[in-house]
C-alpha cells in the first residue's frame, strides 16, 4: 500500500472528525460567547449587581438545555443514517446456499496434523 493512500485516509478521517466536533460544539460556543458578552454589558450597566453570581447558574441551566436539544437532534440524525444504511442492506441480494459457504478457519489448509491435536502433553 503506498503511503499516499494512508496519508489521504488519515487526512480525510481527521477532517471528518474535526467537522463533526465543530458541528457538535457550535451551539455551545455561540451560546457561551453571546451569553458572556451579555453578562459583561450587564455588569457595566449595573455595577452594584453581582452579575456572575446570577449568570453562572443560569449559564449551566441553559447549557444543559442546549445539550438536551443537541442530543435530540443528534439521535434523530443518527437513527435516520442507521435506517438508510439498513434499508440498503435489506435490498441487497444475499445468497443463502450453505454448499457455497466457506468456513472461517478451513482445516484443509492447516493439514490433519494440527486438526486433531489436544492440549495435553500426552502423545
Amino acid at each position: 500500500m503506498p503511503t499516499g493512500d494512508v496519508a489521504a485516509l488519515a487526512t480525510r478521517a481527521f477532517a471528518a472528525a474535526f467537522k463533526i466536533g465543530m458541528q457538535l460544539s457550535a451551539p455551545f460556543l455561540v451560546f457561551g460567547l453571546v451569553f458572556n458578552i451579555g453578562l459583561g454589558v450587564l455588569a457595566r450597566l449595573m455595577p452594584a449587581m453581582q452579575v456572575y453570581f446570577v449568570g453562572v447558574p443560569l449559564s449551566i441551566m441553559v447549557g444543559f438545555l442546549i445539550f438536551a436539544l443537541v442530543i435530540t437532534a443528534m439521535m434523530g440524525t443518527y437513527l435516520e443514517l442507521l435506517h438508510r444504511r439498513y434499508a440498503r442492506a435489506d435490498t441487497a441480494e444475499i445468497e443463502h446456499d450453505p454448499e457455497k459457504w466457506m468456513p472461517v478457519f478451513p482445516r484443509d489448509k492447516r493439514g490433519t496434523r494440527f486438526a486433531r491435536r489436544s492440549c495435553s502433553n500426552k502423545s
